[in-house]
């Protein structure tokens, strides 16, 4: 299978093509995020059904660089049987890491628990869940507010009312980064920070709580999280609209560089496809030097991603 990615309107970015084992086409329009290890294999989630995919990404002088799609991984919620609604993923010493939303369904306001589950991938390429981590985040105060929690509460605010919806992992030294693309009241987004551990372990759910700064896009939409992706120094932070920007409307996105807990964010450059329906959903750094990063920006709302590369200039001082 080899899918192009028509690329008008992204603004000097590179086009990627899609390879490997064939995506059902549904599954193929919802990409939502993406993670690489240091010896090249990578992980591909998306917010339909239950399952992750494993990638290569091939580059050769003078030819398109391509992902290259594996082997599939089952998620199994920790509990419900519904769809997993994978929303992001991550690697950290040895283990690629998932986040279903943890929102309620966008349509109903109601709460599926199999949405709020996070999964760990060992080396030997199985997934386990835990529920621990909604209890965490389901008592963050300005969060607790608009999450959808198992405590009989109905209707639960939806995405569209800015009910709670994490989009956005990072995992570094054992801690887990979340980020939140709702609530995001003026543009100042949520990342919660909980040790790996209390999560996957015994450790106490202790979190630190940041707000970033985003502010809003020029059609005036306030910009929440939609991914988070670890580099020297910091992160990096894909910000698009925190509300359900409609199937017709354009998406597009900043990518912001933000030192981590205590610190605020930078903007660095807009990425992402101008297209009707489509939405700038995952950031995987593919690497940076003493400038610059290279980033790959995966969208939702078109066959395949539209996998694009962009080079990110390096704040300045």
């Amino acid at each position: 299978m080899l899918l192009p990615c028509r690329t008008a309107g992204a603004a000097e970015g590179t086009e990627w093509a899609l390879a490997g084992e064939p995506v059902p086409r549904k599954e193929a329009l919802e990409f939502s995020g993406a993670a690489c290890a240091p010896d090249g294999r990578c992980l591909l989630v998306g917010d339909e059904g239950r399952r992750a995919r494993f990638f290569t990404i091939e580059e050769a002088p003078g030819e398109r660089p391509r992902i290259v799609i594996g082997a599939a991984v089952a998620l199994v919620p920790a509990e419900g049987d519904g769809e997993a609604d994978a929303e992001a993923a991550a690697f950290d010493r040895g283990r690629f890491y998932v986040l279903g939303s943890h929102g309620a369904s966008r349509r109903k306001g109601d709460r599926q628990p199999s949405r709020y589950s996070a999964y760990r991938i060992g080396p030997d390429g199985r997934a386990e869940s835990s529920g621990a981590l909604a209890r965490i985040v389901g008592a963050v105060d300005g969060i607790r507010e608009s999450f959808c929690g198992a405590d009989g509460r109905r209707p639960c605010p939806t995405l569209r009312d800015g009910g709670a919806n994490i989009e956005g992992l990072a995992v570094r030294d054992g801690t887990m980064h979340l980020g939140f693309r709702a609530p995001s009241p003026g543009g100042q987004a949520f990342v919660v920070s909980v040790p790996e551990q209390a999560v996957f372990g015994q450790a106490a759910p202790s979190t630190t709580v940041s707000r970033l700064a985003l502010g809003a896009d020029r059609r005036g939409r306030e910009r929440g999280i939609r991914d988070l992706a670890p580099v020297a120094g910091g992160f990096l932070v894909l910000a698009g609209p925190a509300l359900p920007e409609g199937d017709e409307a354009e998406g597009g996105a900043v990518v912001f560089f933000w030192p981590g807990p205590g610190s605020q964010a930078v903007p660095l450059r807009p990425v992402g496809l101008e297209r009707a329906g489509v939405k700038p959903e995952a950031l995987l750094v593919l690497g940076e030097d003493a400038a610059s990063y290279r980033a790959l920006v995966i969208h939702d709302g078109v066959e395949g991603g539209a996998p694009t590369e962009y080079k990110v200039g390096k704040p300045r001082g």
